[in-house]
């Protein structure tokens, strides 16, 4: 998903005339329109621009340290696929330990 797609939802349920207005209740700025479901009955999906991706972060320590920012990003890229994630490897001089930062994208909240 990237900042500005068209996101998709079924979770107004069954359609009805007020589909649309369900929708925009609901996103605004969205628009309700009744199609088929996997099931024989129409259903009310809302379409409505995605909102902006936020990032996150996150830090682990890493068994050995690494000599630039490559096993960081693997290991980023590996506990968060699909998020765009990087990592930046780092040494924590007080605990004196090598530690993966990483930066991915997440579900805004």
């Amino acid at each position: 998903m990237v900042d500005g797609d068209q996101c998709k939802d079924d979770l107004l349920g069954d359609c009805t005339s007020d589909c649309n207005q369900k929708c925009v209740a609901a996103h605004s700025g969205g628009e309700g329109i009744c199609g088929p479901s996997l099931g024989f009955r129409n259903r009310c999906w809302c379409y409505y621009e995605c909102p902006p991706l936020k990032k996150c972060q996150d830090s682990f320590f890493i068994d050995r340290g690494c000599a630039d920012n490559t096993k960081c990003d693997l290991a980023c890229a590996a506990k968060y696929p699909g998020k765009g994630a990087e990592g930046t490897c780092g040494f924590r001089a007080t605990l004196k330990r090598w530690s993966c930062d990483c930066t991915y994208f997440c579900n805004p909240n």
